[in-house]
């Protein structure tokens, strides 16, 4: 509930930073002016945006990380208990980084049914 309260007033804060932006004089130097709210506009919807869609943010990434920890404990480039048991889901995956990212992503799916 917060967090939508949150994203609500971000994207009224973005709406309006890009209202004020195109309302820009004609001016030589009019990017000097109008540049300030178009950072709060990007900087702003880019948050709400991540907010908003998290769940599916991570449903990429965790599996990602995943797949990249296998990836370094493999080539021997980070070892520890983490990156070995993901190496040890990646050979019980027939060591495809392809099924391991899968297999991780239904897990998450799976996560987000029972939360």
């Amino acid at each position: 509930m917060v967090r939508k309260i949150i994203v609500y007033i971000l994207y009224a804060v973005s709406i309006t930073s890009i209202l004020l932006a195109s309302g820009a004089p004609q001016v030589a130097n009019w990017w000097d002016i109008a540049k300030p709210y178009f950072i709060v506009w990007f900087v702003t919807t880019v948050v709400a945006l991540s907010l908003s869609y998290i769940d599916q943010i991570r449903r990429v990434t965790y599996p990602a990380i995943v797949c990249f920890s296998a990836w370094a404990y493999n080539h021997k480039i980070i070892l520890t208990k983490f990156t070995k048991s993901t190496y040890r889901v990646y050979k019980l995956q027939d060591k495809s980084y392809r099924k391991l990212f899968t297999y991780t992503q239904d897990l998450f799916d799976i996560y987000l049914d029972h939360r």
